[in-house]
């Protein structure tokens, strides 16, 4: 009897292990996965803000007159000073500016002696024809990131600039502080930079030339991988996976398997100790009275029941025999263990969502601090975004909108003319009325605002406003001529608030009117311009709308933080 009460307990304890070792591998694989994957969007994130940043960069070079003169004149002097200038500013390694021609201008930067990849031309030709490109160039023995921007002004494109990030270890460094990942990038079978030490640089170089089914190929799952005595999970990606061609490159990242092996031996250990403790306990009540036994046992499982359905102040009453006292004391200290670590948990979960708070009102300080820089430069609507913004809110709260709703809309009404970045300054700086030709140009602000925030999901929710806030509730209005509910609840409430600002604030065109004649105007458009029920939302709160307005006039302005 004692035997098979020894071999039941032994082969509970292995059972024990090995799933205690499947669901530690399992999670932490999991885990692994999931971070990978999050340090190849770092990366991807990486491209997007720099390409990003070299085309706002172009266009601001390009309407500088002394360069639309470098182009018509070939000034060769000049071209390579702006191409310098622009690559200072982006911080690449070699920038190249052409004409309309494809000729090389300027090419600070550019190695000596080495003429232009085919790859390069081709990159460049497409710019010219007005369409921006991102992704890598492999030549000399390195691999670079490459941005190939149009240099555009007024819609016509006067050349290029084309900026080279080298693809190195200082690259795959600061990408792995950030991912907490080791970081490598590869072209074929060659290294060309990684954050991992040397030798281990040595080793991967290795396998990827003798050994690369070892590695995997890029769309495969991530897993374990051996790299000399290390084992990492790792997972091997293109750097741009819509370009087929191996000289693209690949992003490789491996994570540390070692801490999670580290964990599976402590528990190992952990659960051996805690299976011999329970053998022995077995054992020895085996040889008294089962019913001395039974009772203790009996309330450790109504314990640890009541632990698992949540209630950790449950505790083991200590009672019984020696073993049986001691198994409960433990029982109640583990109990307190977990109970402490769910509490730090929780506590740390707090933190967590308390950072994510201030990140979101430090995003929306930007987004308030980018809307007066837009209105700064459209002199006419100096505060115009702030005002409208605390308008549209009002509204919102006056139709009972929800949280989220109001959320979208504040973000919305700040960037609403984000797109009049795209419009000239001639055009938006005109005193009198536009021609037809100017009205469209003008109109197009939409389009070029959903270009702006598109691709980045914060922003992106701003898109209904951006879009729809000059569509009119009859179908009349631009850029889809939308009518009726087809048009975003919050684009009608801010078209209401935008017009409300527009008409009670100084115009070159006219002047400014007072709320009563401005919602006698906004009445007159109900059901053709303006939504009738947000109409009737204004005419409830119109007056302390103009109390809000006297207000912030009398002192001297519109700050920040009034837009709540």
């Amino acid at each position: 009897m004692l035997i098979i009460v020894v071999l039941v307990a032994g082969f509970s304890l292995g059972a024990t292990l090995m799933a205690a070792e499947r669901v530690v591998t399992n999670h932490s694989l999991l885990q692994s996965v999931d971070d990978l994957e999050a340090a190849k969007r770092a990366f991807d994130n990486l491209v997007v803000h720099r390409a990003e940043f070299a085309a706002r960069q172009a266009r601001l070079i390009a309407e500088l007159p002394v360069f639309r003169a470098s182009m018509d004149l070939r000034d060769v002097p000049t071209a390579s000073a702006m191409a310098e200038e622009y690559r200072q500013k982006l911080q690449a390694d070699f920038c190249v500016a052409t004409d309309t021609n494809g000729h090389w201008l300027g090419r600070p930067g550019w190695p000596r002696g080495v003429d232009p990849p085919p790859a390069l031309v081709s990159d460049i030709e497409r710019a010219l024809t007005g369409q921006p490109h991102w992704g890598t160039l492999a030549f000399d023995d390195q691999l670079f990131l490459v941005v190939c921007e149009p240099a555009r002004f007024a819609e016509e494109v006067l050349g290029t600039f084309t900026a080279g990030y080298r693809v190195d270890d200082t690259m795959a460094r600061e990408l792995a502080r950030v991912t907490h990942c080791q970081v490598s990038f590869a072209v074929g079978s060659h290294l060309c930079g990684s954050s991992l030490p040397p030798a281990r640089q040595g080793e991967l170089q290795d396998v990827m030339v003798t050994r690369p089914i070892l590695l995997g190929q890029p769309g495969q799952p991530p897993s374990l991988r051996q790299l000399g005595d290390a084992r990492y999970v790792g997972g091997i990606y293109a750097l741009f996976p819509r370009t087929q061609s191996p000289a693209s490159g690949t992003l490789i990242l491996l994570r540390a398997w070692q801490p999670t092996q580290w964990f599976l031996d402590e528990v190992k250990t952990a659960l051996l100790w805690v299976g011999m403790i329970a053998l022995t306990i077995t054992l020895g009540v085996g040889l008294l009275a089962s019913r001395r036994i039974t009772r203790p046992l009996r309330d450790i499982a109504t314990v640890a029941t009541a632990v698992a359905a949540g209630n950790w102040e449950c505790q083991a009453q200590v009672r019984g025999t020696v073993e049986a006292m001691e198994m409960a004391r433990a029982f109640n200290q583990m109990t307190a263990n977990v109970r402490h670590w769910y509490q730090e948990a929780q506590s740390h979960a707090q933190q967590l969502a308390e950072a994510l708070e201030d990140l979101r009102e430090s995003y929306t300080a930007t987004l308030q601090a980018l809307s007066r820089a837009l209105d700064t430069r459209d002199n006419e609507t100096e505060g115009h975004s702030l005002r409208v913004t605390h308008y549209a809110l009002r509204l919102a709260q006056q139709m009972a909108v929800d949280n989220e709703a109001s959320s979208v809309l504040k973000l919305g009404a700040l960037l609403h003319d984000i797109g009049k970045i795209g419009v000239p300054d001639a055009i938006l700086h005109k005193p009198g009325r536009l021609t037809a030709h100017e009205k469209r140009i003008m109109q197009r602000h939409c389009e070029f605002g959903l270009e702006i925030v598109g691709g980045i999901p914060y922003l992106e929710r701003a898109a209904d406003v951006i879009r729809c806030h000059h569509e009119h509730f009859d179908g009349s209005g631009y850029p889809n001529g939308l009518a009726g509910e087809a048009i975003p609840l919050i684009a009608r409430i801010f078209a209401v608030a935008d017009a409300l600002d527009a008409i009670t604030s100084d115009r070159p065109y006219c002047r400014a009117r007072s709320f009563a004649e401005a919602l006698i105007e906004i009445r007159r458009c109900a059901g053709t311009q303006f939504d009738p029920r947000v109409v009737s939302a204004l005419v409830v709160i119109i007056d302390d709308l103009r109390q809000w307005r006297n207000g912030i006039e009398t002192h001297g302005g519109l700050p920040a933080h009034c837009v709540a």
